[in-house]
């Protein structure tokens, strides 16, 4: 995807059956916005591992944060633990 290549992190919103995802370039604009279906656990792998390794990934403090915290991990990502609060800040 030739739209990651410009992502310095992404925010992760997590939900219970997907997450929203909004990557930011180093100037912090959104690059895009996207949905993230967990639903069907080898999809949400491949697109995690279709990220660039060891991007940090702001994960808010909700509902399944400690399973995709896990998901991020197992993609080579870095997750970063964020309150509601801070994310939409």
């Amino acid at each position: 995807m030739e739209l990651m290549s410009k992502v310095c992190c992404i925010g992760l919103d997590c939900h219970k059956n997907f997450s929203s995802v909004t990557p930011r370039d180093t100037q912090s604009q959104v690059v895009f916005r996207r949905r993230l279906d967990h639903r069907d656990r080898g999809l949400l792998r491949q697109a995690l591992s279709s990220w660039p390794a060891r991007t940090p990934v702001i994960l808010e403090g909700t509902f399944g944060w400690g399973g995709m915290s896990d998901e991020l991990r197992d993609a080579n990502l870095d997750p970063h633990l964020c309150s509601g609060r801070k994310v939409a800040g």
